[in-house]
Parts: C-alpha cells; structure tokens; sequence
C-alpha cells in the first residue's frame, strides 16, 4: 500500500512539474561576458506580447569608459493579452503570467506578475559558439 501511495505521488508531481518554453537565442560572441536584463513587452491595442533582452557590456577606459548595448526583441505568439490578463498558451495548458494595473502616483499602466511566468537566461556553449538563451519558465 505504500508503495501505490509512493507511486501515485511520485506521478502526481510529474505531472505538475513546471515547463519552459525557449523563446530567444542569442549570439553572444559580439558582446561577450555582458549582462543581459530580460522584460515582458506587452502591446495593448493588437492583444500581443513579447519579450526583450538587453545586453550591456562596460568596457573600461579613460573617463569612466563606456557601456556599450544591444536590444533584442521578439513577439511570442504563445503570449497573448486578453482584457487585462497577460496569458501564455502552450499544448492547450494557459497558465495567467499577470495583470495591468495602474501605479498609485502618476497612474501609469503597469504589469503586474504573479510568479507563475519567469524569465530566464542561460548562457551555453555549443559547437554554434557561446550564446544567450532565454526561455519562459511556467
């Protein structure tokens, strides 16, 4: 009996265990050991949504030196805005990654997440070279 117990457990989680959904690959041979900052993007009036990915690199040099940056961005088409709910579809599952809301001082519409929709970024080498991954985690 405990091991049926063990057993239907055991399946349960695996069937609850979250999914990742690889969204952007970068190449990351123009700016090497950069820090990449990820964001949802979000387009209101079409019901779309997307992501975008910075990659800064500061190389020192006389006066402070420089930063130099390069934004990717692309439409997921799993992402869809509906009302005011930010929704990812994949294999039939919809997971709700937030909502719009509005901030308290100057009113300005903002994304609110909720923790089930993260973004992440791996850096990998490959027989490609070195390179950026960013996926959805759900």
């Amino acid at each position: 009996m405990k091991k049926l117990i063990l057993a239907i457990t055991l399946l349960a989680s695996m069937a609850a265990s979250a999914g990742e959904l690889k969204v952007l690959d970068l190449p990351s041979s123009a700016l090497a050991h950069g820090h990449v900052t990820t964001r949802f993007e979000i387009n209101q009036s079409e019901g779309t949504a997307g992501v975008s990915a910075t990659v800064t690199k500061r190389r020192p040099g006389r006066a402070g030196g420089s930063n130099y940056t390069k934004t990717f961005e692309k439409e997921v088409p799993e992402l869809s805005m509906v009302g005011g709910t930010l929704s990812l579809n994949v294999d039939g599952v919809s997971v709700v990654c937030g909502t719009m809301g509005v901030t308290r001082i100057f009113k300005r519409p903002i994304l609110n997440l909720n923790g089930n929709c993260d973004l992440e970024t791996r850096r990998i080498r490959n027989a490609e070279g070195r390179r950026y991954q960013l996926f959805i985690k759900y």
